[in-house]
């Protein structure tokens, strides 16, 4: 809908406290960017909290001054209820409260009913694609109050075509606006780290003089398996063992359906040495990692967008990923 002068949007700012994934990424630069549209388009971003932090919160420090930020008391209880309950009922409440034009969620969810026209982004709809995550009856009902939620969308923007060509296919009964707005990359570092920096990062994480890089979560849909069984296969080959493996990325406290740690997979593909886990690393480092590598390898089998591969481009790193 054509917005009027200094009418107001709402965003969920859900991902905000977590910058490191996806989606906290993507809402973090579009603020970050958002000032420079010089729009008349008003942004206030709602932050969901414990109550005993809404009062003393800050925004990060990244994020440009005059950005409006409002700090939302949680209440008591576990995070996917607390969830569940900052979608459906306080984002449908605070919209009448601040009387907001629209409501847009920067990720999948939507509430079933609010009182202003919700715009959604739809990075990827792999609940559908991928059975591990609808196992739980939990994730079967909040699997269908988000599609509900979606077809009751005024406009949905996807960050790929292929990505408005799946939402279509999967969710035939979605008659919105769909707007295809893609990712892109920041730069990171101008130049590449200098030897001092190299050396401090060797230091740091115990990074060998040559390796491969993967980078990103450890769901099982990013086939973390396949790139150390791959690894495994170069060695057996005949690969210079020189040239080690690192797997960067927070590491999953343990197995579940959806996620899988690879130490037991490195131990049984005697990958012992050859293999390095930093664990989770900060934007700089991510940028670094990724000048240093001899190559990116991301070979995923279901992904919205991929912004690691248009990362590692970026920084000049030749690319193995997948088709699927």
């Amino acid at each position: 809908m054509p917005l009027t002068r200094r009418r107001l949007v709402l965003v969920n700012g859900w991902f905000l406290q977590q910058p490191t994934t996806g989606s906290g990424q993507y809402l973090t630069a579009l603020l970050r960017e958002f000032p420079a549209l010089q729009t008349e388009v008003r942004l206030r971003t709602l932050v969901p909290l414990p109550t005993a932090l809404a009062g003393s919160w800050t925004p990060p420090p990244d994020l440009p001054n005059g950005m409006e930020f409002l700090p939302v008391p949680l209440p008591p209880g576990p995070d996917p209820l607390a969830k569940v309950w900052w979608e459906q009922a306080a984002l449908p409440l605070q919209c009448l409260r601040h009387r907001a034009a629209v409501l847009w969620n920067p990720y999948w969810s939507a509430p079933v009913w609010s009182p202003v026209p919700v715009a959604v982004t739809v990075h990827d709809v792999v609940p559908l694609l991928r059975p591990e995550y609808r196992q739980h009856p939990r994730q079967r009902a909040y699997l269908i109050l988000n599609l509900l939620g979606l077809r009751k969308a005024r406009a949905v923007i996807t960050v790929s075509q292929a990505g408005a060509e799946t939402l279509h296919r999967h969710v035939p009964e979605f008659r919105g606006e769909v707007a295809v707005a893609l990712n892109g990359a920041s730069s990171g570092p101008a130049a590449p780290p200098d030897p001092a920096r190299i050396h401090e990062l060797r230091s740091t994480y115990g990074l060998p003089e040559r390796f491969f890089l993967y980078l990103g979560g450890f769901e099982r849909r990013k086939n973390v398996a396949a790139i150390l069984k791959a690894y495994r296969r170069y060695l057996n080959l005949g690969g210079d063992p020189a040239i080690k493996l690192v797997l960067a990325g927070r590491l999953p406290a343990r197995d579940t359906a959806v996620l899988q740690h690879p130490a037991p997979l490195i131990r049984n593909l005697a990958l012992d040495g050859q293999v390095l886990l930093t664990d989770r690393v900060d934007e700089a480092v991510k940028w670094d990692l990724y000048r240093m590598s001899l190559a990116f390898l991301f070979p995923g089998l279901a992904e919205g967008f991929g912004l690691p591969v248009a990362e590692a481009m970026q920084a000049g790193t030749p690319v193995v990923t997948s088709c699927y």
